[in-house]
């Protein structure tokens, strides 16, 4: 699957993301060892955050990264860091790749994946995978906010959010769901 169709099966459900949580909602994949954004819907509050398709981001301090991260092969994720030093950006920024290995089985077992002002200060994001047909994780969908309109108080509320939307589009895709 290329990246423009992709987009093309996640933008109805990215708008359908903003309706409902009125932040801007972010597509991403990985490209090598960084990640890329495709496509974003802009947030329906006056102050938003706004990044342009293209965009690069760091695995290790964005929601993106490690939301597709924690959901492949850890031989894959290992290739994706190696090499590469987990620079500091914020206080909040995990710079431990042992610490990080930790955060990525929590990020799995959650389903969903948080940046608490680790890339930037004062904006939250919170995001889930996006998986294709064998289950493998090809983008990240989610919010990015100040922080004051994503604290960490609402992070499992809105993971669970975002991990229902993300799993619409995965269904797209042709990844089969169990039914709860």
């Amino acid at each position: 699957m290329n990246e423009q169709s992709l987009v093309e099966h996640s933008i109805d459900v990215m708008r359908a993301v903003r309706d409902e949580l009125k932040e801007s909602v972010m597509l991403g994949v990985l490209l090598g060892s960084t990640g890329t954004i495709l496509e974003q819907v802009p947030s329906s509050y006056p102050v938003k955050l706004f990044v342009e398709p293209g965009t690069q981001f760091d695995l290790h301090s964005s929601v993106g990264g490690k939301c597709i991260l924690a959901n492949i092969p850890s031989e894959e994720a290992d290739e994706a860091l190696r090499g590469k030093t987990l620079t500091k950006y914020t206080e909040n920024t995990i710079t431990s790749k042992k610490e990080f290995k930790v955060m990525l089985k929590e990020v799995k077992s959650k389903g969903y994946a948080i940046d608490n002002s680790e890339d930037i200060q004062g904006i939250n994001c919170v995001g889930a995978p996006i998986f294709n047909e064998h289950g493998y994780p090809v983008a990240a969908l989610w919010i990015t906010a100040p922080y004051g309109r994503l604290p960490a108080s609402q992070f499992e509320t809105k993971g669970k959010i975002i991990e229902k939307y993300a799993m619409k589009i995965s269904a797209k895709l042709g990844y089969l769901t169990q039914s709860v």
